[in-house]
């Protein structure tokens, strides 16, 4: 956007039509003790290249995660993105273009959103995506407003380790929606407890809308979507499953084979980087059955099977909006979402990258991640004063540590060895006022860098 800077003539003569002595009278329905009226403490100006200069120095305080042996994860992820990907997406075609209402000038586009869509459907095993939503944590959050609209129920149960920013995310879209959130699981347990949620379902179950599971879990454990989906269903609520990593889905089964109803994750590691914690891509998928109640654009394919029903006047295959009559822009209130805009660039980077993995690249890559968890995992397990919070538990390529030592302390040595060891979880779950870490393995992070990172955890036992 633009900056148009005004002169103090130009200024009084727009407070002068508007009928106003000063600027503050423009902000009299913002309350005072809101306002910032103080100095904001910003430098003086300075010339193009002082500035420059500024800012390249104020970058060099980043650590830089392609810096270092990078263990971070817990919703953003640090994968390698092929060059391809930043060619395609980068050209001017794709890079510039709005939301394409014309279809007859916006053909190239819609095709890319419409091969992004199949791609998460054969991902996700549920018969219908859309073209995407803001990021992974507004997915879950659209996902219990969906179930909600679908059952006419107010409760939600979720497990104890969903992601805590989607559990924020959820908490303030059903805030005034008279939506009750339930919680299933514990810190020390890891993984929901079948017991433990069908205790909650015979209490609840008559106004229980959806049971909501993110797995892999925020503490990196794959839970039992099967049994809970089985559970969740007989009382007449839905199944949404929620992914952080969406590359879990090609090593995993499926959402839609275990039978959820609807799946809601992040595709930020579809190709794109991590980029300071976004933007990231919210993927969402449905059983045909509830596709009029999805939130999102929708792109459609028009087929061209004989004369009478050729996509065009040249009887080529067209892509068109379709469904729009759900979109705000026709609903109103009355819409499924206020959500209207995609990620379509993102899109387009996931969609590129996961054309370029193909089926048989895509397991390789979820399998490696999976693999260098496994090697952490022995590894540690060699290590004095360090163990696994959850030994028991299945994982897929991220578990968290009990650390002899406060994280913080990892965190700010790990500076210095060029490594960022993962992410301290103590800060929001911390039950017994331990020390956990959450340790994150992909294909960035091979047998050296996990070498060198149990190398380091070992001068702390």
């Amino acid at each position: 956007m633009r900056y148009f800077p005004q002169s103090d003539q130009e200024i009084s003569s727009m407070l002068q039509d508007l009928g106003l002595s000063s600027l503050d009278q423009l902000f009299t329905s913002i309350p005072e003790e809101l306002r910032h009226n103080s100095a904001l403490g910003l430098p003086d100006q300075m010339s193009e290249l002082d500035t420059q200069n500024f800012f390249c120095r104020t970058s060099r305080v980043n650590f830089a995660m392609n810096e270092a042996a990078s263990f971070v994860g817990g919703g953003a992820y640090q994968h390698y993105v092929p060059a391809l990907v930043d060619y395609l997406s980068s050209r001017g075609e794709f890079l510039t273009p709005y939301t394409p209402y014309q279809p007859e000038v916006s053909q190239g586009t819609l095709q890319a959103i419409f091969e992004f869509q199949t791609m998460i459907t054969y991902l996700t095993g549920l018969d219908v995506a859309n073209a995407s939503i803001y990021d992974g944590a507004s997915a879950a959050a659209e996902a219990v407003l969906m179930a909600n609209r679908i059952t006419r129920k107010r409760k939600i149960i979720v497990n104890y380790w969903l992601h805590p920013d989607y559990l924020g995310v959820i908490e303030s879209y059903t805030k005034n929606q008279d939506i009750e959130i339930l919680t299933v699981g514990s810190f020390l347990t890891g993984a929901a407890s079948e017991a433990e949620l069908s205790a909650l379902l015979a209490e609840h179950g008559s106004d229980v809308a959806a049971v909501l599971i993110q797995s892999p879990n925020y503490a990196g454990i794959i839970e039992n979507l099967e049994r809970f989906a089985i559970q969740a269903q007989s009382q007449g609520a839905l199944l949404i499953a929620v992914a952080a990593d969406a590359i879990a889905l090609g090593y995993l089964q499926s959402p839609g084979s275990q039978g959820a109803d609807i799946f809601a994750g992040e595709g930020q590691s579809l190709g794109n980087y991590v980029q300071f914690g976004g933007p990231g891509l919210g993927l969402f998928a449905v059983k045909e059955k509830y596709l009029r109640q999805m939130p999102g654009r929708l792109v459609g394919q028009c087929p061209v099977l004989h004369p009478e029903q050729a996509g065009d006047k040249q009887r080529q295959q067209g892509y068109v909006l379709t469904l729009s009559a759900r979109e705000q822009h026709i609903r109103r209130e009355k819409a499924t979402s206020n959500i209207c805009t995609n990620q379509g660039l993102i899109a387009l980077r996931a969609a590129i990258y996961m054309s370029i993995m193909g089926r048989k690249g895509f397991f390789a890559l979820a399998k490696q991640n999976h693999a260098n968890a496994l090697y952490l995992a022995h590894k540690m397990k060699k290590v004095k004063g360090w163990t696994m919070l959850h030994p028991d538990q299945p994982f897929y390529h991220e578990f968290i540590l009990r650390a002899p030592v406060p994280v913080f302390r990892l965190l700010q040595e790990g500076k210095n060895h060029a490594i960022i060891p993962g992410i301290d979880v103590s800060q929001w779950k911390n039950t017994d006022k331990g020390h956990y870490l959450l340790v994150t393995t992909t294909e960035m992070t091979g047998k050296d860098a996990i070498d060198k990172l149990v190398y380091f955890f070992a001068h702390f036992s």
